[in-house]
């Protein structure tokens, strides 16, 4: 089963018309919105633009929204990198005021969902992970993808009755999908390990 990763690194924050017509006149925000993705070396750089763009009053609350996820984005990459639980924090927290400042930016919503749970998912904070997973199936309710992180987390929490559920709602999308059936076969095992035997249940009796 793919494990729900740092998606930051296939992640690429979609922009607005407005968005380019402003970087084109605002260096600074170029530098924070600039698409591609950083070298370990320019992170701070990164990092550094999008804190001017975040406080800056006058620019518009969409772009801000979108410094938000890219410096969303240089924490998590630098998190990556380093594994301190402060940098996927820090993107964490920039993730969260990016969705409440544009909630009506769907493509937006959708990026900053799906890397947060990944984060969540890394620090070990499983329900949070599953509530973000939760959310973006509202969102997408045919997501075979969804479906499937949201079973490897409820496994690695111990649920592997739900983590069934949720990869047999998978396999009900793509019934091709080998792996879907040998990963929850797999759960199957488990449980079926975990039932006490004949001669055990005898002398716990």
């Amino acid at each position: 089963m793919p494990r729900p990763g740092l998606l930051f690194f296939v992640l690429v924050i979609s922009m607005a018309a407005t968005v380019h017509i402003v970087a084109q006149t605002n260096p600074v925000v170029q530098s924070c919105l600039d698409p591609r993705v950083d070298a370990s070396s320019d992170l701070d750089k990164r990092i550094d633009a999008c804190l001017r763009v975040i406080g800056d009053g006058i620019i518009g609350h969409d772009v801000r929204a979108e410094a938000y996820l890219r410096r969303a984005l240089a924490y998590a990459q630098k998190y990556g990198l380093t594994n301190s639980v402060q940098d996927a924090d820090r993107a964490i927290a920039d993730l969260s005021d990016g969705l409440r400042l544009d909630p009506k930016n769907a493509a937006g919503q959708r990026y900053a969902l799906q890397m947060r749970a990944g984060l969540y998912y890394h620090k070990g904070d499983y329900d949070r992970a599953l509530a973000d997973y939760t959310a973006l199936l509202g969102i997408e309710p045919n997501s075979t993808t969804f479906y499937v992180y949201r079973a490897e987390v409820f496994a690695d929490k111990g649920d592997r009755q739900r983590a069934i559920a949720d990869l047999t709602q998978a396999i009900q999308r793509e019934p091709k999908a080998g792996d879907l059936y040998a990963q929850r076969a797999l759960l199957y095992v488990q449980i079926n390990k975990l039932k006490p035997r004949p001669w055990q249940m005898l002398i716990m009796s």
